[in-house]
């Protein structure tokens, strides 16, 4: 809870002293069964990168990010051509006034299919220019239009 927002940091192993040693004179224990666990390299910082075989024990909804600003809408006219024929011409805006919506790690959105990457995983790494920055890591799901004409017989 403590630390500066946006701030992060690595961490360094703490490792215990070697109990068993090899002829030669080298510790027989590899480093990292001697871990014994991890000490920020920022002690400043507010959001900590685990160390190998550290779980994560950051909550839910921790980055807040812009709210959701949607309008969706459809619009259809049905043309009656006599009594059983008909065209219908319909139109489908999502995000009609074009939003920005951002939306980490969700490939259930209106976002072309190039947009989905794995760019999002910039947005939790707390090293990385990026870091807390949705603008420059997800897609804004831009306005998309879909236009749509049915022939009825």
């Amino acid at each position: 809870q403590g630390g500066t927002e946006g701030v992060g940091s690595t961490v360094r192993a703490l490792i215990r002293t070697c109990t068993s040693f090899t002829p030669t004179g080298s510790c027989a224990q590899s480093a990292a069964s001697r871990t014994v666990g991890y000490a920020a390299n920022n002690p400043n910082a507010k959001y900590i990168q685990t160390g190998s075989g550290a779980q994560s024990n950051l909550g839910r909804n921790t980055f807040l990010l812009p709210g959701i600003n949607n309008f969706d809408i459809s619009v259809f006219k049905k043309f009656r051509l006599g009594e059983s024929k008909a065209i219908q011409l319909s139109g489908t805006f999502f995000n009609a006034f074009n939003h920005p919506q951002y939306v980490p790690g969700s490939v259930n959105t209106v976002d072309a299919v190039g947009t989905t990457g794995l760019t999002t995983l910039n947005q939790i790494a707390p090293l990385t220019s990026d870091f807390l920055n949705p603008g420059q890591v997800l897609s804004s799901n831009p306005r998309v239009i879909v236009l749509g004409a049915r022939f009825t017989f």
